[in-house]
């Protein structure tokens, strides 16, 4: 039975919105790693697929028609051969909440920073200034290993002790790194399938998330489902 509020609706193409909403260790979504194969019943019928995307409170889902849909997890169940998870949430939460409460101890962080989780599909994490808190992403977490995800709160961590106006200058890398980060900017493990892939005229191969408007009227634009479309 589908609850109250949702329906399935197959689509040409899902936009997988970032959430505001601090998630928890206990966010369903995170039994359900990208890749992971699943089924759901619908009308009767029992459907096969995988998914590709987490939202609140539904995964999207591509099926063996390679349709999308946005299934709610409650009515999602996980078959046979799904990754497992590099890292839980149980275990990156505790390790989270420690980082913080160490570094607040020692007098680097202010007082009133918490930790939790987010839903972005590019960053590893993030450290909201007026939120006052720390996050790293769910798909993140499910790809990249335990150190990794050390070394990612330790990045916000300094963001958070340094402040807002020093992003990634020298001052905030003398910090990451006195606390334990690793050094630079970015990270190197791709945990959500792009939607767009293109390559430009020198022939590099490049991955988006999200178009510039016009992008896609400009471009030869290839339709791909499941590992997003393709600009020649």
């Amino acid at each position: 039975m589908i609850p109250a509020g949702y329906r399935f609706r197959p689509m040409r193409r899902v936009a997988l919105p970032r959430s505001r909403t601090l998630l928890g260790p206990d966010f369903p979504g995170g039994r359900f790693p990208i890749g992971s194969p699943v089924s759901f019943g619908h009308r009767g019928r029992t459907y096969r697929g995988e998914v590709t995307g987490l939202q609140q409170s539904a995964a999207t889902v591509v099926d063996a028609d390679r349709c999308v849909w946005d299934v709610p997890y409650l009515l999602l169940r996980r078959d046979g051969g799904a990754p497992e998870p590099r890292c839980s949430l149980e275990e990156v939460a505790r390790l989270g909440r420690e980082l913080i409460r160490r570094h607040t101890e020692t007098g680097g962080l202010t007082p009133g920073w918490e930790f939790g989780f987010n839903l972005d599909r590019a960053r590893a994490g993030v450290c909201r200034f007026e939120e006052r808190r720390i996050e790293v992403s769910v798909s993140y977490c499910h790809r990249a290993g335990p150190e990794k995800v050390e070394k990612t709160i330790l990045h916000e961590i300094a963001h958070a002790i340094v402040g807002l106006e020093h992003n990634h200058d020298a001052v905030w890398n003398e910090i990451n790194l006195r606390i334990g980060g690793d050094p630079g900017s970015c990270h190197d493990v791709d945990h959500t399938p792009p939607r767009w892939v293109g390559r430009c005229g020198c022939g590099n191969r490049w991955q988006r998330h999200r178009l510039a408007r016009g992008h896609e009227r400009y471009s030869n634009a290839r339709k791909n489902t499941k590992k997003g479309n393709e600009i020649h």
